[in-house]
């Protein structure tokens, strides 16, 4: 769509926005949901114990990606190995949990004998597609990145859809300058509206269509009341919304007892959080016992492609900015937001940026590595002689640092950090640490190394500059992910965007912070 389409929205729209929430029955998905739902709520104590955190996660990425993805039953992008794999364990271990092994049977009887039938999303979208007008523009929008691509193929390998000249979108791609004739969002208004956990504004605020369609469940109990799109006058334009709810012709595939009637499924029971769904590290520690100096108070960020990693929020990351042009960027894990492109290594060492470095330092990365190091491990020995870090503190404050306190010291020992800003809070630790006749060499050493660090990003920059193309941008925007071979190094780097960061903080081991892994 061209900008000038858009100069007159009321014209385009023909002031008004037509929103349409269907609304499926099918008993036989609504009893699942309902038994997960009992399952989870009835482990307690439990969901951080022995396979129940794998299990959890692994039935609520299956419930989410059921209910909001137009895939048959029985694909295996649904029915994945870790939800299998998971509810094998289960049941293996079940005779240990009596409160919860009739309804681990139950779900695993379910989930076997899923009826071999294609989801009733894609059975309207069918119909849709047959009784729309023939030069329509057509999207259909799922709420995330991640099965983007896989609905895509689904479409391309399929007879009757292959042709189809329908685009599949993640709610991103919406802030572009596009323009259907109607769009399909594959989940209610509530999860594309609500959820804090990205930026919907386009989907009906600022909407890309006139015509838009709501598919959900209607056991999924939510209201949401939208007002007016483009709620700013002259631009004001009214919403007429339609509601439709589609009886379930399976219902012979349940018994009579309709057990999700008697327990309905709460929009907030649901939780569509992306970082509900992950399997948080068996080493989480409470809050209270913050004391360890290797232990790192870190926030989950969730990956549009369904990894995701520990960051220490005391710490930093790298970003790529495209615009005016390619360039990484170094900002604190405090400032990180979703839809930010963030540099990871995808194989190889964790440090795409350490990496670059020792490639540019040569022949002397070995010996400027092991110097850092020294130092490194000798104020870490002298660290754990202390039983508080308030008493470290003290006494780097006597030997002449101006900024030492317990976050500051935390981050001094960790390898990510080069050097403090300050010579004199760097001399304070050689002395802290009775290596004070090395301060200098040490600290010109650390000062190589930060040079060389400044200048792998700037390396890196160049490398993204000449590897993205309008098509890769294009692809990046849709699928949320970029790869990138380095040079002369053993590995790859991926820029992804942030999906989600978690609200909560955890408390985990340092050797367990920025290490991509997969839900």
């Amino acid at each position: 769509m061209k900008s000038s389409a858009i100069e007159n929205i009321s014209k385009l729209y023909q002031s008004y926005t037509n929103l349409y929430q269907i609304k499926f029955d099918n008993r036989y998905l609504a009893t699942i949901s309902s038994k997960i739902s009992k399952l989870l709520s009835s482990l307690g104590d439990l969901r951080e114990l022995a396979f129940w955190p794998e299990l959890s996660s692994a039935l609520k990425r299956f419930r989410f990606d059921l209910t909001t993805t137009p895939l048959p039953f029985s694909s295996a992008e649904l029915l994945s190995e870790k939800l299998r794999s998971s509810l094998k364990t289960a049941l293996n271990f079940a005779s240990q949990f009596p409160e919860q092994i009739q309804l681990i049977n139950e779900i695993n009887d379910l989930i076997n004998n899923l009826p071999s039938e294609e989801h009733p999303f894609m059975t309207w979208v069918k119909s849709m597609m047959l009784n729309r007008e023939v030069n329509d523009s057509f999207a259909i929008c799922l709420p995330n990145a991640k099965n983007v691509f896989i609905v895509e193929e689904f479409f391309r390998q399929s007879e009757d859809l292959f042709d189809s000249k329908c685009e599949i979108l993640n709610p991103r791609q919406l802030k572009e300058l596009r323009f259907y004739d109607l769009i399909v969002f594959c989940g209610s208004i509530k999860l594309f509206s609500e959820n804090p956990f990205a930026d919907y504004e386009y989907v009906w605020r600022s909407p890309r269509a006139r015509n838009l369609y709501f598919l959900s469940f209607s056991w999924i109990k939510g209201e949401f009341k939208p007002t007016p799109s483009f709620d700013v006058k002259p631009n004001c334009i009214a919403l007429k919304e339609f509601d439709e709810y589609i009886p379930d012709p399976g219902y012979k595939y349940v018994s009579d007892d309709d057990i999700f009637e008697s327990t309905p499924i709460s929009f907030d029971d649901y939780n569509f959080s992306p970082v509900s769904i992950l399997v948080t590290k068996s080493n989480v520690l409470p809050k209270n016992d913050y004391s360890s100096v290797s232990d790192c108070e870190c926030r989950i960020v969730s990956l549009d492609d369904g990894c995701y990693l520990y960051k220490d929020i005391e710490s930093y990351s790298h970003i790529v900015n495209f615009q005016p042009e390619t360039e990484v960027n170094k900002i604190s894990n405090r400032q990180l937001e979703p839809g930010m492109p963030l540099i990871v290594r995808t194989e190889g060492s964790n440090d795409s940026i350490a990496a670059v470095a020792d490639m540019l330092l040569g022949e002397r990365a070995e010996l400027v590595r092991m110097l850092q190091n020294e130092w490194k491990i000798a104020f870490r020995r002298k660290l754990f002689s202390y039983e508080y870090l308030s008493d470290v503190q003290s006494e780097l404050i006597k030997l002449g640092s101006l900024i030492a306190n317990e976050s500051n010291i935390r981050n001094w020992s960790k390898d990510e950090t080069i050097k403090p800003k300050d010579y004199r809070d760097f001399e304070a630790i050689m002395k802290f640490s009775g290596i004070s006749e090395r301060a200098e060499v040490y600290w010109n050493n650390a000062k190589s190394i930060f040079k060389m660090h400044v200048q792998a990003g700037r390396e890196i920059s160049k490398l993204l500059r000449s590897k993205i193309t309008a098509a890769s941008m294009n692809e990046f925007v849709k699928y949320g992910k970029i790869e990138v071979d380095l040079p002369d190094i053993a590995g790859k780097l991926s820029v992804i965007h942030i999906e989600a960061i978690s609200n909560t903080k955890y408390i985990i081991s340092s050797n367990s912070v920025n290490k991509l892994m997969y839900s």
